[in-house]
């Protein structure tokens, strides 16, 4: 497995939701003009191995961050509408599979306090995974 083929997978899983709000992808043009909509980074973090032992396979931990971008000024109730359908797509336990291995939510997702973002209200949710490779 790789970082790529994780990446590939947890945004697939959020594009196949089919959530009906238009999604900024890392590293990609994104013309942010109308809200609501969502902007996606991956927030890697260390590869360890659970066990001792140095043949033990090895998991990457880190966080899918999707963040929930609604107009500024037009309450927070949308954004918490949204982060609820969103949160809902990454459930604890779900197992996604990848080209090799898998990734496990290990957690249900948390959607974090909310704050202005230039003409925007953003409100991250963080997904907390772990890859096996």
């Amino acid at each position: 497995m790789s970082n790529t083929d994780l990446e590939i997978a947890l945004k697939k899983e959020l594009s196949d939701a089919a959530l009906g709000y238009p999604i900024g992808w890392p590293n990609q043009f994104f013309d942010a003009n109308a809200f609501p909509y969502l902007v996606v980074q991956l927030l890697r973090g260390s590869t360890t191995r659970l066990g001792t032992n140095g043949a033990d396979q090895e998991y990457n931990q880190g966080i899918f961050q999707i963040s929930v971008m609604v107009e500024k000024g037009s309450s927070t109730r949308k954004a918490n509408e949204i982060c609820d359908e969103v949160k809902a797509v990454f459930p604890a336990g779900l197992r996604i599979s990848l080209a090799t291995g898998h990734c496990d939510i290990l957690r249900n997702p948390v959607a974090e306090a909310g704050y202005t973002d230039d003409a925007a209200w953003r409100t991250p949710i963080s997904i907390y995974y772990r890859a096996k490779f």
